[in-house]
């Protein structure tokens, strides 16, 4: 279709069935919609383009909760906003839930959310929870990406050779936000962005909650990153809490390129035993030809006073 509309419908279609499914659409509308599915997919947009708004998407089983997939960049928006009012830490569900997504490792399926070459994307109120296969959200190729009120939790990736987690992103753009969100989970990172191209004008993540889960093995809580030349990156991260993730709670990597980090009273915490005890407070790195600029301050480990790891580690200059 190259121009449709899609308004004020509840979709919940038998088990097995696909929710509200584009491909090929140019203009589509997609307004105050909500939608349901057991073991298939709630919305796959597929080289398609347009505004979709939902006020709730749930998936139960299947490859993905919701999938937006384009071969070139997406100049519309996607937005969950679920009831509009609510801003709890982690939210209250009302956006949706995404459980148990299966799939082969390396695949787009297993996949939560997966997003490629999508833009404008807003979530709010949502949990990704349950096993999810490969990935709790994915993203590559993302202009303008926030998540608010959310929760990404249960077991989230089973391979730690792909790198699988929570919140990943490759090649993130323009503006993007996490704020009041729980993040936990990963079999790797619970947050990771990477950067080989392009510039990344801004990523805050604020007022959030970052922690490992006891029943995965997990690494790092927040890791960004670039290890290419022509690379600019500026993140910050500020008044969010830290809680066991195994190795490092917050890294910063400009092994080439350039990166403007800021890291601004978060509290960071060991968790108790096993895989949830941590490691390092903060890791600035700094290697090859690459630029940073940093401003730690603020942060402290677990209560006043109490600093029995290390906070902070600038890395090989």
């Amino acid at each position: 279709a190259s121009s449709d509309a899609v308004r004020g419908l509840n979709i919940q279609p038998g088990s097995g069935t696909a929710g509200l499914t584009a491909s090929g659409a140019t203009s589509l509308t997609v307004g105050e919609v909500s939608v349901t599915t057991v073991n298939a997919t709630a919305v796959s947009l597929t080289n398609s383009d347009g505004t979709f708004s939902f006020t709730s998407v749930s998936a139960s089983g299947g490859g993905n909760g919701i999938v937006w997939n384009n071969s070139s960049a997406a100049t519309g928006s996607l937005t969950v906003n679920g009831d509009g009012s609510n801003t709890t830490l982690g939210g209250n569900t009302s956006g949706g839930t995404i459980s148990n997504m299966t799939g082969t490792d390396g695949t787009t399926a297993g996949i939560g959310i997966y997003l490629n070459n999508a833009r404008n994307v807003t979530l709010r109120r949502m949990t990704v929870n349950g096993t999810n296969q490969n990935f709790g959200i994915r993203g590559t190729s993302v202009t303008n990406f926030t998540m608010e009120y959310s929760t990404v939790a249960g077991v989230n990736g089973t391979s730690t050779p792909n790198r699988e987690g929570s919140v990943i992103f490759d090649n993130l753009f323009g503006s993007n936000a996490i704020t009041n969100s729980i993040v936990s989970g990963a079999i790797e990172d619970n947050v990771r962005v990477e950067n080989t191209t392009g510039t990344l004008t801004a990523f805050n993540l604020t007022n959030s909650t970052i922690r490992n889960n006891s029943t995965v093995s997990g690494n790092i809580g927040f890791r960004f990153a670039t290890a290419m030349t022509g690379v600019t990156m500026t993140g910050t991260v500020s008044g969010s809490t830290f809680q066991g993730n195994r190795t490092i709670a917050i890294q910063a990597d400009a092994s080439n390129g350039t990166v403007n980090f800021t890291a601004t009273n978060n509290t960071i915490i060991a968790g108790a035993g096993g895989n949830n005890q941590g490691n390092q407070g903060i890791e600035v790195d700094v290697a090859n030809n690459g630029v940073m600029t940093f401003n730690v301050s603020g942060n402290k480990i677990g209560t006043a006073g109490t600093t029995n790891q290390p906070l902070l580690n600038t890395g090989p200059n």
